[in-house]
């Protein structure tokens, strides 16, 4: 009986040294086959020195990076350089937005609106960011924010020290618009004709932070 118990207790340590080798060998091939997912895109070797700013995609599934060398396509084959001998700066841009076919693009001068048969240029000191809410866009930049009128842009007027700020970035969350400014965070019921607005200064990480959250849930 005693035996037995000893063949099994060295049948099962010589059975476990054979999983832990079996182990040790497999685990470097599982691990490269993982990192193997990562894939290198080719088509931006001719791009490695550029730093991308911002990425979104319009409605035919084309990526648009905003860089330091201009705006770059990509098809998901192949990339290319949009604008690069026409008179618009896109390697100094700011801002992008595109909504169907059209392309806004912002700058520390001005805004240019791309369309299939024209090209439109607005002035706009510091773009920062282009933002859609209801078929209405509106501008933040170094000089408060603008709205579309028509063919033009015309300066928004809430109240007077947001109307001078930095205007950074804008988002619609919970019926009201959020605005961060170089004044402070403030938070309107409408852009327009406002009947509530909240102003924070101290708080403004925390208050960043849960809108933050709750913006991406």
């Amino acid at each position: 009986m005693k035996k037995s118990i000893v063949n099994l207790i060295i049948f099962r340590k010589l059975y476990l040294k054979k999983v832990l080798l079996i182990l040790i060998v497999c685990l470097p091939f599982s691990v490269f086959s993982q990192d193997s997912v990562f894939e290198e895109i080719t088509a931006f070797k001719n791009f490695d020195n550029s730093s991308i700013f911002e990425i979104t995609q319009d409605n035919n599934q084309t990526i648009w990076l905003r860089t330091n060398k201009g705006l770059l396509n990509y098809n998901g084959k192949f990339i290319s350089n949009r604008f690069k001998n026409s008179a618009i700066k896109s390697s100094l841009s700011t801002a992008l937005f595109i909504n169907n076919d059209s392309v806004f693009i912002g700058n520390s001068n001005n805004l240019s609106l791309i369309t299939k048969s024209n090209i439109f240029s607005f002035e706009a000191k510091g773009v920062n960011k282009i933002f859609k809410h209801k078929n209405i866009y509106y501008v933040a930049s170094n000089h408060g924010i603008f709205y579309f009128n028509r063919n033009y842009l015309q300066p928004l007027k809430t109240t007077y020290n947001l109307d001078f700020s930095i205007i950074n970035d804008i988002i619609f969350y919970d019926n009201n618009f959020i605005v961060a400014s170089n004044s402070g965070l403030w938070i309107l019921s409408d852009l327009f004709n406002p009947k509530q607005l909240h102003y924070f200064q101290k708080e403004i990480l925390v208050l960043l932070k849960c809108i933050k959250i709750n913006y991406l849930f």
